[in-house]
């Protein structure tokens, strides 16, 4: 891998534990101004302090509940006051729950965190990345996509609800979008890829309290650390080999398993479509 990351800056949504910080850790490495997210400000500040000590540059730890739209929109007015360029958003940050939640706008919260959150954050800070000359938009999905479905009547409100149904939604919506957005981007400066990280040891399956400890127990020794399932994004993020992709999905840096629904680009714009319309985003293309 070849990091050509010098003096970029990169914002990593979810960047306080797992895949997020181990690719923070890695791209500041290599040289990058990184900001990293977490819902928690303090554990943001404290995670940032520990990975600027690692490598000696400059990291910046920033509160951002992906959750609530209000919330997005003001950590995007927020950064655009303080910082006059991105060379690189990470969309990283996701979650699961067990049980049927709604979010604060009132959808399901799988749907809202895991999809919207990331989706309106991207149009938000698009302009801002088409400023800074050269932009990557990447977003970690999985290949849980694989058994998504996508109901376009109520998609994402939280009536009939499974957790391992809500999850592969939303990883297919990641994938969705990401395409989508590429198609849209073609001829500008900026280019959106996606990827599986593979089966990582993170504490994701916090959000499973059942069938989470028995799955670490027996699964531990054939899972991947989350340095190895951040690799893929960060050479999306940073590696002068992939500067040119616009519209991938990838698995340790070569093209990942698709579903049908995934390439139709009809499915792509309908879900664009009826995204936009929860975030209310207007998309600043060019």
């Amino acid at each position: 891998m070849t990091l050509s990351v010098e003096g970029k800056r990169i914002l990593v949504t979810g960047g306080s534990s797992g895949i997020g910080c181990a690719a923070a850790l890695a791209l500041s490495k290599a040289g990058a101004e990184v900001m990293l997210t977490s819902r928690s400000a303090e554990r943001a500040e404290r995670v940032a302090s520990d990975i600027a000590a690692a490598s000696g540059r400059r990291v910046i730890g920033l509160r951002l509940d992906l959750a609530s739209q209000a919330d997005i929109r003001a950590f995007a007015d927020d950064f655009q006051a303080r910082f006059d360029r991105l060379n690189v958003l990470a969309n990283n940050a996701g979650a699961l729950w067990t049980s049927r939640q709604a979010s604060p706008d009132g959808y399901e919260m799988t749907w809202a965190v895991n999809h919207l959150g990331p989706m309106l954050l991207t149009s938000l800070l698009l302009p801002l990345l088409h400023k800074s000359g050269a932009a990557r938009v990447v977003t970690t999905a999985s290949n849980a996509h694989l058994g998504g479905t996508m109901a376009f009547d109520g998609l994402g409100l939280p009536d009939s609800f499974s957790h391992a149904g809500a999850y592969g939604r939303s990883k297919l919506g990641n994938v969705l979008f990401t395409f989508a957005l590429a198609r849209r981007l073609e001829g500008s400066d900026a280019t959106a890829t996606c990827l599986h990280p593979g089966v990582v040891a993170t504490g994701f399956f916090r959000f499973i309290p059942v069938v989470g400890p028995m799955v670490r127990v027996l699964a531990t020794p054939f899972l991947r650390t989350p340095a190895k399932g951040a690799e893929t994004l960060v050479w999306l993020a940073g590696d002068s080999e992939a500067a040119g992709l616009n519209g991938g999905y990838f698995y340790d840096r070569k093209p990942g398993r698709l579903s049908p629904l995934a390439e139709d680009p009809a499915v792509q714009d309908r879900v664009w479509d009826i995204s936009s319309k929860q975030v209310g985003a207007v998309w600043p293309l060019r």
